[in-house]
């Protein structure tokens, strides 16, 4: 049996589909810290941890230890003698608690849709540190946590998390760690769990005591529980990780423990990045580990770093890249340099993203459409200040002869939060109504054209102001400007100007977005279904406009004809 083993890949999900395209495995096993934060960007992070530290610090001071720091804050706001600086962070930290919740289930919605693609082999993922349960995620039958699955000859089991508290990550959602030192073994979840299981393999993300484990300034930091099972049960293989630089292969006691260090880029504490990229390819014959090959995945060329081979009952190790084993040995990239690359993990998505900008600004038929340059200059010399639309080509939902084009009104209405100004392509405001109207007069039946949603700019501005990352008119209107031809500015740049203004919020937002196009770039070039596609978005919250629904199904559709 061939089994891949990857750990700490920390958001590095791109490489993850790079792996499972380069390699051929019978079994991966996919190993946390899967997640990086619990946010689309660092400052929400920080701003989260700094509400964590605070809540922390009153949690203690009123001999509230023991519960979950979610469930004091719920407990707090319930006082009503609390003050109005604590109920004010109390509720901004339930608010941010909600969303990182969203935006790791979307995270882990992303790297589903990306291991899913890979039908042939076995693929198995390990909660860490820095991830939620995965019980209550789109790897919910992936998840190893406290469970052991057959594969081939070999039982394997797993045990996520690690001892101590993450920073910026909701305690209420993360895994238990419930294996530390000073709880005896029959007590120890862990032990117990293993020792019912039985597994030949064995991946805990926390590091066993004595192996992989040295921590600066504590010394041996792993679990006791964890070597002590090992020694007295036949384990062929222990994997483990959490400890970037305690990397390495190590045999005691007959169980080979593997760390690969890290496959996704980490920040270094005193600043840049760590590269990353590293896993093992290992093979396992009937009752004992035959080959281990330490390698190294860059943009998508695997590279061998060091080959153990079994010989007479030893391991032979081979160091067949110097250059890379030498790096890795002393900490220092190989492939960025000195500091490393700030990840850029958005490299990929532009470049789809800007695929995705021509298919809406072409016709079905794949040509520049004339009836949009027509719009467009027509639009730009008879709208009123008023109000500004976006224009893409049409979908041509019934042929390419009605295609023509598909328009976003933008107005000011301040009616949106109570109705939709637009409700199955039918004004429901009279200011929804009068620009329709007027567009129709500008238009004189030149160019078929569809009003295909309307965008109340005054709840744009709201939900920046009340930094609601969960505004469907916001995100629809961050969709339409990536991808439109707009016409009349004027009225969108106080907006934009705001939008700008707040770049954390803009970037939680887009974060959202990125989800979307990250899962549809997967689909498009995979799984020809659009209905697949998009319940896999309902699944973590995000609603397709419905222009750009129909348009992705009429591509997808013409992609499956064309293969």
């Amino acid at each position: 049996m061939r089994l891949i083993y990857v750990a700490d890949v920390h958001g590095a999900f791109e490489r993850v589909k790079q792996l499972l395209a380069e390699t051929d495995a019978d079994v991966y096993i996919i190993a946390g810290d899967l997640v990086d934060i619990s946010f689309h960007t660092s400052r929400t992070a920080g701003r989260y941890h700094d509400l964590q530290t605070y809540f922390h610090g009153l949690r203690r001071g009123r001999g509230k230890s023991s519960l979950v720091l979610e469930d004091f804050v719920d407990e707090l706001l319930e006082d009503p003698r609390l003050s109005g600086e604590i109920m004010e962070k109390g509720v901004l930290y339930r608010q941010e608690t909600l969303h990182a919740r969203r935006v790791l289930r979307q995270n882990y919605r992303v790297l589903e849709n990306t291991i899913s693609l890979e039908r042939q082999s076995r693929i198995f993922c390990l909660p860490g540190n820095h991830d939620m349960d995965l019980r209550y995620t789109a790897l919910r039958d992936r998840d190893l946590h406290l469970s052991c699955h057959k594969a081939g000859h070999c039982r394997i089991a797993g045990y996520g998390g690690a001892g101590g508290q993450t920073p910026g990550i909701p305690e209420r959602y993360v895994v238990k760690y419930r294996a530390g030192t000073g709880i005896n073994e029959d007590t120890n979840e862990m032990y117990r769990f293993f020792k019912e299981a039985q597994p030949h393999i064995i991946v805990s993300h926390h590091p066993a005591y004595g192996i992989h484990d040295f921590l600066s300034p504590m010394g041996e930091t792993g679990s006791l529980a964890l070597r002590r099972y090992c020694e007295r049960h036949p384990v062929l293989l222990c994997l483990t990780g959490h400890l970037h630089d305690q990397w390495g292969m190590e045999e005691a006691d007959g169980t080979v423990y593997l760390n690969p260090s890290h496959f996704g880029q980490i920040a270094r504490p005193g600043g840049g990045v760590a590269e990353g990229g590293f896993f093992y390819d290992v093979e396992i014959g009937v009752d004992r580990v035959a080959r281990i090959r330490h390698r190294k995945l860059v943009e998508g060329t695997i590279h061998d770093v060091v080959a153990y081979d079994r010989t007479g009952g030893q391991w032979e190790q081979v160091v067949v890249d110097r250059g890379r084993y030498e790096s890795l040995l002393t900490g220092r990239n190989y492939e960025t340099g000195k500091n490393g690359k700030p990840r850029v993990a958005a490299d990929e998505l532009q470049r789809d993203l800007h695929r995705l900008y021509g298919l809406f600004q072409k016709s079905p038929l794949g040509e520049k459409t004339s009836a949009m340059e027509t719009a467009v200059r027509l639009l730009d010399a008879g709208l009123p200040e008023d109000f500004a639309v976006d224009v893409m080509a049409g979908s041509g939902e019934n042929g390419p002869s009605d295609a023509g084009v598909d328009i976003v009104l933008y107005i000011r209405c301040g009616l949106a939060e109570e109705v939709p100004c637009l409700s199955e392509k039918v004004a429901t405001c009279s200011r929804c109504f009068q620009a329709r109207e007027k567009i129709n007069e500008i238009m004189g039946g030149k160019v078929v054209h569809t009003i295909v949603d309307c965008i109340d700019l005054n709840r744009v501005e709201q939900s920046i102001r009340e930094r609601n990352y969960d505004c469907q008119i916001t995100q629809r209107f961050i969709c339409y400007r990536s991808m439109c031809l707009l016409v009349n500015e004027s009225l969108i740049v106080p907006v934009e100007r705001r939008l700008a203004a707040d770049e954390e919020f803009r970037r939680e937002i887009e974060g959202n977005i990125n989800s979307y196009f990250s899962i549809l770039m997967n689909t498009v070039r995979h799984e020809r279904s659009f209905q697949k596609y998009e319940s896999r978005l309902k699944a973590i919250g995000i609603t397709i406009p419905e222009p750009i629904s129909r348009k992705l199904k009429v591509y997808l559709a013409d992609e499956s004809k064309n293969e």
